[in-house]
């Protein structure tokens, strides 16, 4: 995880201004880490005590949670060809004042520069096309495809798009 700060003013109220959190290369052969099972879950317990706090309506619809990531795993079986595995860019964040200043592509470019001095692609999947996608092709990454999760004639429709870079 990368963190960018600055000191705190008036102008700046948070020291924490942008955040990136990176997955490393694993290969496809190996299983789940154990933290990535932990965190999966303690998601899952959370869920489960929102539930029973709010009568059902605890906030994550886990039917549409496990949904989408039966997509995303069909997804990954057919976007990730490298056996070594891929830097997964998991969270990309900048404060809406220190946009546009070249921050998020700093928090990105730490990670990519080792990822092309150690030879391995990246990976990032994005939930908001216009200005995400724009924003991640400057930064070397192409889009790769897209997802959509309707759930049945319900409101619900996540897009989401996949894009790689090395």
């Amino acid at each position: 995880m990368y963190v960018a700060k600055v000191p705190i003013s008036d102008k700046h109220p948070r020291s924490i201004v942008g955040v990136s959190w990176w997955f490393s290369p694993q290969p496809a052969s190996k299983s789940v880490s154990w933290s990535v099972w932990a965190q999966d879950w303690l998601l899952s317990f959370r869920q489960f005590l929102f539930n029973v706090r709010f009568g059902g309506r605890g906030g994550l619809n886990l039917h549409r949670y496990n949904m989408w990531k039966e997509m995303q795993r069909k997804t990954h079986d057919v976007v990730w060809t490298d056996p070594r595995g891929y830097y997964f860019c998991n969270v990309l964040a900048v404060s809406s004042e220190m946009r546009g200043m070249g921050l998020g592509r700093k928090l990105v470019e730490v990670v990519t520069q080792q990822a092309d001095r150690d030879g391995m692609p990246c990976y990032l999947e994005s939930s908001k096309g216009v200005p995400n996608i724009i924003i991640y092709e400057k930064l070397g990454f192409n889009l790769v495809t897209e997802i959509d999760c309707v759930d049945g004639n319900d409101a619900c429709k996540v897009s989401w798009s996949v894009l790689l870079v090395g």
